[in-house]
């Protein structure tokens, strides 16, 4: 949908500037980086209890505290126990299966496939229309395989797109990655301008190591109230 990415950085979701859908994730109107945001602050951690929600924008929500069923999962093929080519798509990565998974059964193997800039993979969801205030959460696991190199580090991002494929708001977590499962999280929130022509929301993982390799697992995109 997009070319190779250039330099990776990360975007705030309040101070957004209109960009063309098929520009890399993480560069403004200009093909340059964006800024890390500020007022959405969000929360990296490994395997542990999270903090529940509050007003503040990027707090990490806890659903289990929560009466009330959780809500659905927005991505396809989250866990990928379908296969690493069910439901996702790429920019310059090669994606193999995993049995290095992090819940059963599967995992996916994501590795740039060479080159000066970074790599991706990605989910689109039509929305169809969101609301001003409406807050999305996008977690992922993420670690090194045993072989081949190390991924470095990566980022997981929100996107929100209009119908005319422009992007109107974004969001980026940045998260060093080990040998151990980690957990990215990246909530944005609605602004009002982006709510007037939200179509597509995306969400992303980007490696910031061409030719390294990464393993993704139990990715969500959860709208909460």
């Amino acid at each position: 949908m997009w070319m190779a990415l250039g330099a990776l950085a990360v975007a705030a979701c309040t101070a957004f500037s209109a960009t063309p859908e098929d520009a890399p994730p993480g560069t403004g109107t200009d093909g340059g980086p964006t800024e890390q945001g500020s007022s959405d602050a969000a929360a990296v951690g490994v395997d542990a209890p999270t903090a529940s929600d509050s007003a503040t924008d990027g707090a990490v929500a806890d659903a289990s505290s929560d009466a009330g069923p959780a809500p659905a999962n927005l991505i396809v093929n989250g866990k990928f126990d379908d296969g690493c080519a069910s439901g996702w798509e790429t920019n310059s990565v090669l994606l193999t299966d995993s049995s290095e998974a992090h819940s059963p059964a599967l995992a996916c193997k994501v590795c740039g496939t060479g080159g000066a800039g970074s790599w991706a993979i990605y989910q689109h969801i039509d929305v169809d229309s969101t609301s001003a205030g409406r807050k999305y959460r996008f977690t992922t696991w993420v670690r090194t395989p045993v072989s081949p190199p190390n991924a470095g580090s990566i980022t997981c991002m929100i996107e929100v797109f209009n119908a005319s494929h422009t992007r109107v708001q974004v969001y980026s977590s940045p998260a060093a990655v080990s040998g151990t499962w980690t957990k990215c999280v990246a909530n944005l929130t609605v602004s009002v301008t982006a709510a007037v022509t939200a179509k597509t929301i995306e969400a992303v993982v980007i490696g910031t190591n061409a030719g390294a390799c990464l393993l993704v697992d139990d990715a969500e995109l959860v709208g909460l109230e």
